[in-house]
């Protein structure tokens, strides 16, 4: 557990040098997405070394802006110089990081991270060298390589009929080859690990409610059944050869749309560039994320092996 550290600043030194080392920053908070394993415990303890001590479990974050709290508050540059992006409020990482047996490692997580970008972050020596020690990984990732900014935009009150249309009609090729990526980078990541690796999906956003503020509600129904056609095309892509658990969020997250009573995902209408927009809220994090992570994973299974 990171004791009383802000959030992300356990693994600001591990993150630092793992991004060093790839000369090239990945992208920034504004262009986050959203509007855009089975594995084998490995032998490594780090505390609790002896006879009558509980095994710590080694925990390693990745991926883009929903596994990086952007939508929690304030966002910053973690660590200051890197060109990565996080949100400085509580979610499912560091609720996970609380727990007494759990030691985050390292959280490299970069709002705007494409799968190929998270690729090349896993290919770091520092990052290499956590997943090495992990018997836990998550991330999300996927949803920059599809665009869902622009479409939502598009698709939007205030966008452009033609466009949005135009836009739809080739998502599914696009959410096609963000699985196909995304596999790679799991595997990837699975080659690095011999612990569990599990991938979260993204929740819908929308309410489908003809009353919405922000969205018709057939743009609403079309948005939503892209979001679960890309969940359902990562699934397939990150459980190949048991590289991951997928992890689908959605479900958690009906009855909190952004445009609901009750909103798990944070949007200022004062504010249409807000980082934070289109993102789960310190509720959807936790309720949502880590409430759907906590149901898959068992702790006391990582840290006996």
């Amino acid at each position: 557990m990171s004791a009383s550290l802000p959030r992300r600043a356990a693994s600001a030194v591990a993150t630092a040098a793992a991004l060093a080392l790839l000369g090239a920053a990945p992208a920034t908070a504004h262009q986050a997405h959203g509007a855009g394993h089975h594995g084998h415990g490995t032998e490594h303890h780090r505390h609790g070394h002896g006879h009558g001590h509980p095994k710590q479990i080694d925990y390693v974050n990745l991926g883009d802006s929903y596994s990086a709290a952007i939508g929690t508050g304030g966002v910053v540059e973690s660590p200051p110089g890197s060109g990565c992006y996080q949100g400085d409020g509580p979610d499912h990482v560091s609720a996970l990081d609380a727990k007494k047996r759990v030691d985050l490692l390292l959280d490299a997580a970069c709002a705007g991270a494409t799968t190929s970008g998270i690729r090349q972050i896993v290919s770091s020596p520092a990052v290499t060298a956590a997943l090495a020690e992990a018997e836990l990984v998550t991330l999300t990732l996927g949803g920059n390589d599809v665009g869902w900014i622009e479409i939502i935009r598009a698709c939007s009150l205030q966008g452009s009929a033609p466009v949005c249309d135009g836009l739809i009609a080739d998502a599914p090729q696009r959410i096609e080859a963000a699985a196909a990526s995304a596999g790679e980078t799991v595997a990837a990541v699975d080659a690095r690990t011999r612990g569990q690796v599990v991938v979260l999906g993204y929740p819908e956003l929308f309410s489908e409610d003809p009353k919405s503020p922000l969205i018709s509600a057939q743009r609403a129904e079309q948005l939503n059944d892209l979001t679960e056609e890309l969940n359902d095309a990562l699934e397939e892509a990150v459980e190949q050869d048991d590289a991951a658990e997928f992890v689908d969020v959605a479900p958690r997250f009906e009855g909190h749309a952004v445009d609901s009573g009750d909103p798990w995902i944070y949007y200022d209408p004062a504010a249409p560039g807000d980082p934070n927009n289109l993102h789960p809220t310190e509720r959807g994090y936790l309720f949502g994320y880590y409430k759907a992570l906590k149901d898959e994973i068992r702790l006391g299974h990582l840290a006996r092996h």
